[in-house]
């Protein structure tokens, strides 16, 4: 199945109607559609959750409740992102991400998070195609699991309260953090047009290393081959324990040219909550 239109007078959709529909590209939806989230008062899973190729979503505008916008599902009373595919462009004026609005969406390759966004809720970005993202200042609330094994960008100067370490995903299952298996970038800034972001690192920036689990263990599987960060009109020259040593971990080649840095092997014994600082050389002009 590539394509869905469900027709006029359905109301309610099921929260598992049409989950891990892998085959599934387009989806129309009707103006009679009122309910699509298992809590459709603000949460609660939707009823497309892990189809990991959609690409088109359109509904009637004549709905009521929701519209589309930038190929996202807009809940109209709180500009919340209800979900989206993989050619998806969250609108400026969007305010929440919600519960696994592009979990497991494998084709979203890049996403721009645009500074208005206040809230990212349980597993929102959670094992999609992304390998970094930027996090605008905005962003004030994040939930458990709502970015997995993505490389993170963020202007905040240090971990915020409303980021959570652990909590419980919803209906059980394990605990994880918000950024599980993530790499950290504190302190960014941004710069460039829509959807093309350039982000300027400090000489040295701390990074968080962040596992699932308790405090003192590392998680069992960690993700390979996390991308080398990127400054412009400098070299990645590896990462030190302390602002202005000389790399402790360098940098290598996981294949077709593609700068990696951290591996799982490299990380094994970091502890949880390590700061690390990029070590770069400009390059010859």
């Amino acid at each position: 199945m590539r394509s869905i239109t469900v027709p006029e007078g359905v109301l309610t959709i099921h929260q598992t109607a049409f989950n891990y529909c892998d085959g599934l590209t387009d989806v129309a939806l009707p103006s009679t559609l009122t309910q699509l989230q298992f809590q459709d008062n603000g949460g609660g899973y939707h009823a497309f959750r892990f189809c990991a190729n959609l690409e088109s979503i359109v509904i009637s505008e004549k709905n009521a409740k929701y519209k589309v916008d930038g190929n996202c599902l807009i809940r109209k009373a709180d500009n919340a992102v209800v979900f989206g595919c993989k050619n998806s462009v969250i609108p400026d004026y969007a305010e929440i991400v919600c519960v696994d609005a592009f979990s497991r969406v494998v084709g979203l390759t890049d996403i721009v998070i645009p500074y208005g966004v206040k809230s990212i809720e349980c597993g929102a970005f959670a094992e999609t195609g992304l390998t970094s993202v930027f996090i605008p200042s905005s962003v004030v609330e994040i939930e458990t699991e709502a970015f997995s094994g993505v490389t993170v960008y963020t202007s905040f100067s240090e971990w915020q309260p409303k980021w959570d370490v652990y909590g419980v995903v919803p209906f059980g299952g394990v605990q994880k953090a918000a950024f599980h298996e993530c790499i950290i970038f504190y302190g960014c800034g941004a710069d460039g047009d829509r959807g093309n972001y350039v982000v300027s690192l400090a000489d040295a920036t701390a990074v968080e290393i962040v596992y699932s689990g308790q405090n003192n263990v590392v998680g069992e599987k960690l993700f390979n081959d996390p991308r080398a960060p990127k400054r412009d009109g400098y070299k990645f020259d590896g990462w030190a324990t302390e602002s202005g040593n000389a790399p402790s971990y360098l940098p290598y080649e996981c294949g077709d040219g593609v700068i990696a840095s951290l591996s799982a092997k490299q990380r094994e014994g970091i502890a949880q909550g390590t700061s690390l600082y990029a070590v770069w050389s400009p390059l010859d002009k």
